[in-house]
């Protein structure tokens, strides 16, 4: 979020507020494909009704992208979701630290090393120290003092707003290389099968909460674009965003002193609810790669597998919203699969260090080449949104739901929540492939290989 306004700037408002409604859609499309084919796969909790068992192991019994790839695709399927989910949360960890870093260097002269060292160990004893319920408040009081901050940034901010900035002639053909970092801040979909499940694979509250979701962070990306890309710094007449592209918080500096602290305060808050999300992904996800075992048949269910098992599933996160709406579900109406595991699939729960070794390997990796490479948090952004994002949520989602819908033979044309049948699948896995190809003819370019 924080990045929008530097990469939209070369195409303005216009062109940069169809580029959110397009990426929007496109994501929420995509997370909606995962709840759908999340709903039509069973877990272990769902074996349990609506016992107090089933309540303790609701969130235990989540299934995860490794799993449903591995389950729907097989060992390919896995091995596909594998290296591209590790890449995206590693490049965002990367960038969030790298991004803590830059910003408290230049307001306080900390060096990068110590402050990019303490934000990880501070975070991340918070995830792995703290219980579930305690990280949750953390990472709400994180969100809530985010949107208060957001919301007297505008206020200071609209009184310098200077709207035929925000009418200037679009430069479409600047929108596209623009697309990945866009895409990216709308990314979600990771905790679209924790949604499902804490709203008790109610299939009507799942959609409400992802569509209002996604509208909240349209509506918050959007006036924050507006905000920077209209903005008119004190005795700055001649002075436009678009021709000094440059980063955000020096712009709202710019505009008044109170702003620049709110700027400041706003991405302090955004950048630690965000690694606090992305970091504890990754920690069940390396717990599951882990645990499970890509060669055993397709469909086979490891025991262990890390969002089985996990102590700390994943908070509300400012760009997932629909987790916070789904906390507020009730048990009715609750949709109830009863099929027959066998008894390896009761959970069990994770031992301390275990959770230690996969916490380890999450941070440890980005937050030594955020050490070596502090200032690359746009660069970062971008190769994370393009082959991260595109494949991990724009590809597999279509994929999933491809062999769910017509080769599996599984589900009835009324269970679907994306309608339009193949040609919208087609569409969107069409519309992904396109950005990566767009995006590796650029870069190769960018390295005089092309």
């Amino acid at each position: 979020m924080l990045a929008l306004p530097s990469i939209t700037a070369p195409a303005g408002f216009i062109a940069s507020f169809v580029s959110f409604l397009f990426c929007s859609s496109f994501s929420l499309a995509t997370g909606l494909l995962i709840a759908e084919v999340t709903l039509n796969s069973p877990t272990r909790s769902d074996t349990l009704g609506t016992s107090r068992e089933a309540s303790r192991t609701e969130e235990e019994g989540t299934v995860g992208l490794l799993t449903l790839s591995d389950k729907l695709l097989g060992k390919s399927g896995g091995i596909f979701v594998l290296l591209p989910y590790l890449f995206l949360h590693y490049s965002l960890l990367v960038a969030y630290i790298s991004k803590f870093s830059q910003l408290v260097y230049d307001r306080l002269g900390v060096a990068p090393p110590v402050s990019s060292s303490l934000f990880t160990l501070l975070l991340g004893g918070v995830c792995l120290g703290l219980p579930t319920p305690s990280v949750d408040a953390v990472n709400s009081t994180l969100v809530a003092c985010m949107i208060a901050a957001f919301a007297g940034l505008l206020i200071v901010a609209a009184s310098s707003v200077d709207p035929s900035l925000l009418l200037t002639p679009p430069h479409w053909d600047q929108t596209l290389s623009a697309l990945p970092i866009i895409a990216l801040a709308f990314v979600y979909q990771n905790v679209v099968p924790v949604v499902v499940k804490r709203l008790r694979n109610n299939r009507k509250k799942v959609v409400e909460a992802l569509v209002w979701g996604m509208v909240l962070a349209f509506l918050m990306f959007t006036l924050w674009d507006g905000a920077i890309l209209g903005a008119q710094p004190q005795g700055g007449s001649n002075w436009d965003v678009a021709s000094h592209p440059q980063d955000p918080l020096e712009t709202l500096q710019a505009i008044s002193p109170v702003a620049g602290s709110l700027a400041d305060a706003f991405s302090l808050f955004t950048l630690a609810t965000s690694f606090i999300g992305f970091a504890l992904s990754l920690t069940d996800f390396i717990g599951e790669a882990l645990s499970s075992d890509i060669n055993k048949p397709a469909g086979w269910v490891t025991a262990n597998m890390s969002e089985d098992v996990r102590d700390h599933p994943q908070p509300s996160h400012p760009k997932s919203s629909a987790t916070s709406i789904a906390r507020s579900g009730d048990d009715d109406n609750t949709t109830d699969t009863s099929l027959k595991h066998s008894e390896e699939t009761i959970p069990v729960k994770r031992k301390p260090s275990r959770r230690l070794v996969c916490f380890g390997l999450a941070l440890a990796p980005p937050l030594l080449f955020a050490q070596l490479n502090p200032e690359g948090f746009y660069s970062v952004l971008d190769y994370a949104g393009t082959y991260g994002v595109m494949s991990l949520f724009g590809i597999l989602p279509v994929a999933l739901c491809w062999q769910q819908r017509y080769i599996g033979n599984t589900v009835a044309q009324s269970m679907e929540l994306v309608p339009g049948g193949k040609p919208v699948l087609l569409f969107l896995g069409g519309a992904a492939t396109a950005v990566i190809f767009n995006q590796a003819i650029m870069h190769l370019a960018q390295h005089g290989v092309l």
